[in-house]
């Protein structure tokens, strides 16, 4: 089982949409889930007519206040019944074939023995200008000095987000760089991976990087 975990502050039909058809469209005959998070927010009903949700295991959890990006993705773990878990914020889209990737990576390899982390390629779109995002070997260095990674370009399994303690409470920027940091500090380099196929696109939103 792959959990996918979205944390929703606030969002429009078109950035729901938009998403939610890269996931609900996934090339996959393995099984996922869904957790959306909404965050203070609450998501329009209307948002979901558009979509056939028999195939799919939605969880939606609503949460009263607004506690930020942190707070929500942790909330999305402890309902979630993944092995491996990933992230896409509203408004991006996973690649079609994530969901295989991430199985084929995770489940069906010989590195799987020793993987719990596992950097993904992403292409950041920012109105008509894109670039793609590259991780190599030497990228590792660079997790103590930076936020390398946005949660989209990567996949944990449950025991390295316990291991490492989850996301910090409070941290609103570069949270998810923290917690990487933290999992490379307890697992060590071994238990990292690069995978070069895409994760898939991260829109650069006019509020900034982050959504929630």
């Amino acid at each position: 089982m792959i959990s996918i975990i979205t944390p929703v502050y606030k969002t429009n039909s078109i950035k729901f949409i938009r998403t939610a058809n890269s996931i609900l469209n996934q090339k996959t005959k393995a099984e996922f889930e869904w957790i959306i998070v909404e965050d203070g927010f609450e998501i329009s009903p209307d948002y979901f007519q558009f979509f056939d949700l028999s195939s799919i295991k939605i969880k939606r959890v609503k949460l009263g206040n607004n506690y930020g990006p942190s707070v929500a993705r942790n909330v999305g773990f402890q309902v979630s019944t993944g092995s491996v878990i990933t992230y896409v914020d509203m408004g991006d889209t996973l690649s079609p074939n994530r969901v295989d990737i991430l199985n084929m990576v995770f489940f069906d390899s010989e590195i799987s023995k020793n993987l719990h982390v596992l950097f993904s390629d992403y292409i950041v779109r920012q109105g008509s200008l894109e670039y793609k995002t590259v991780f190599y070997p030497e990228s590792l260095q660079y997790l103590w000095k930076g936020n390398i990674s946005i949660p989209m370009g990567v996949a944990h399994t449950r025991y390295a987000f316990m291991k490492a303690g989850g996301f910090q409470p409070g941290i609103v920027c570069g949270e998810d760089g923290i917690l990487w940091r933290r999992m490379y500090d307890q697992l060590g380099e071994t238990a990292f991976g690069i995978c070069h196929a895409e994760a898939g696109i991260y829109y650069v939103s006019s509020e900034g990087q982050s959504r929630t």
